[in-house]
């Protein structure tokens, strides 16, 4: 499989070599491009297929983001792949958010119309996208997508459906995990504060703790130590 930092430079080959064409040019380059192969398809085992086809699809997507094309945006979901080969595809909704900003209704009006594809790619990417977007108008397409696709969409479709009719439920996880985060830091910072009480003396005038003496601000509390 090609490495996942292949792209970057591919995609910069893409934006210049497309620096010159119109909106149309860059819409026909998209549209001439195959639907790209699932993720269990064996040509993502192939070097040569990253760089001829799945980087310049790459590229191409974020030529239309820099332009702000939005009809590329159906053009692109419509040959995405099903799957995340190289965590690659997962990328496309920040592609599709730069184009859309901040007509959130539009970008939503454009997955709602995707979102039950024949495609699997299209309709996972499509689902994707309008999770964050809690568009009330997405449940009953969630709804059936726990009905209808496969697990990894339906896991998808789930998430969309909690966050639109249990927000408190997210609301609460997100406290909990940043309660969580905050515990961890504090730990760190105390066995930091062990380590640093062997190998110095010195004290942090504002919040006592220890604090070796090239330092010039607190690394516990954040204060400037005066000199």
């Amino acid at each position: 499989m090609g490495s996942v930092d292949g792209p970057l430079e591919s995609i910069k080959e893409i934006v210049q070599e497309m620096s010159s064409a119109s909106d149309e040019e860059v819409l026909v380059a998209l549209a001439a491009m195959e639907p790209l192969p699932d993720e269990s398809d064996q040509c993502w085992d192939d070097d040569s297929f990253w760089t001829d086809v799945a980087y310049r699809f790459l590229g191409l997507a974020e030529v239309a983001k820099l332009r702000r094309i939005r009809p590329a945006v159906r053009l692109i979901l419509e040959r995405a792949c099903y799957g995340d080969p190289g965590e690659t595809m997962r990328g496309l909704r920040h592609v599709f958010e730069g184009i859309y900003a901040p007509d959130w209704a539009s970008l939503a009006d454009e997955y709602m119309a995707l979102a039950r594809s024949e495609r699997l790619g299209t309709r996972m990417w499509a689902i994707d996208g309008l999770v964050v977007l809690d568009d009330s108008r997405a449940i009953p397409i969630f709804e059936e997508s726990l009905e209808e696709d496969p697990e990894d969409i339906r896991w998808l479709a789930e998430i969309g459906l909690q966050r639109l009719l249990h927000p408190e439920e997210i609301a609460a996880e997100a406290e909990r995990r940043h309660a969580e985060m905050e515990q961890a830091q504090k730990e760190a910072l105390e066995r930091q504060a062990e380590r640093d009480a062997r190998v110095t003396s010195h004290r942090c005038p504002n919040c006592g703790k220890p604090l070796p003496s090239y330092r010039r601000t607190c690394k516990y509390c954040g204060r400037p130590v005066e000199k």
